[in-house]
């Protein structure tokens, strides 16, 4: 096995599933992510976002799912709705619920790593959850759109989400998310740790968070676009 581990996280819906539930593409992304696992020499996990039972507007279906070469090793679906998708969307039931069986934690390394979905983030703070023994957080999160459009807070994001989290739980969040037709903000927080002790968020700005990258990639070209990687050291070997 490889000297490095990693955790790679992709945003939330990077896989759709139409108007079929998303469990009934589980497998085929399985498969997929595992034939690209199955090359490297090295322990990898893969976090990546599926939507499924497209509506109107909103997916009913949103979940994130963990994958390693031996299978999905942890699967969760949104637990705390946007006030629009409230009523619309199929919610869990809490924030520890299990989903087809399988828990939303997986243990890497000897840390438990949580999957968050989009507006999750929020939940953890609004909710005043107590951490359930969690040691990282990873919220797939959907889009950014526009500037001055609906769904364009990447900051309200940064600030009230993943800063929120972090200091509710005492633990790091790290967020991936695709933003629609404008530019990656080179600044954008992908990963934040709260150490500003009784602050309030409200004051919180990118300049307090002690989390920077080890290495940010050089924009990669996709057919969807450019992909910004950004490379995060938790310890000598992750």
């Amino acid at each position: 096995m490889g000297l490095y581990c990693f955790i790679i996280l992709f945003p939330g819906g990077y896989f759709n599933s139409g108007k079929r539930e998303a469990k009934t593409i589980y497998n085929a992304v399985f498969k997929q992510i595992r034939e690209h696992l199955q090359l490297i020499d090295r322990d990898i996990v893969v976090c990546v976002g599926i939507d499924g039972r497209m509506g109107r507007y909103y997916p009913k279906d949103q979940l994130a799912l963990a994958i390693r070469k031996k299978g999905i090793v942890a699967i969760g679906r949104k637990f705390h709705p946007t006030d629009d998708e409230e009523g619309v969307i199929e919610e869990a039931q809490n924030h520890k619920s299990l989903e087809s069986g399988n828990s939303r934690y997986f243990l890497f390394k000897e840390r438990r790593f949580y999957l968050a979905v989009c507006n999750d983030i929020f939940g953890i703070r609004e909710k005043g959850l107590k951490n359930p023994d969690i040691d990282i957080v990873l919220n797939a999160v959907h889009q950014f759109t526009p500037r001055g459009e609906e769904g364009s807070g990447d900051v309200y994001f940064a600030r009230w989400g993943f800063a929120g989290a972090s200091k509710q739980w005492e633990c790091p969040v790290f967020g991936s998310a695709v933003f629609f037709k404008r530019n990656i903000p080179p600044k954008w927080p992908s990963g934040v740790l709260w150490n500003q002790g009784k602050k309030d968020i409200k004051i919180w700005k990118y300049c307090n968070n002690p989390l920077v990258p080890k290495r940010t990639l050089r924009p990669i070209k996709i057919k969807e676009g450019i992909a910004s990687v950004r490379i995060y050291s938790l310890s000598p070997n992750t």
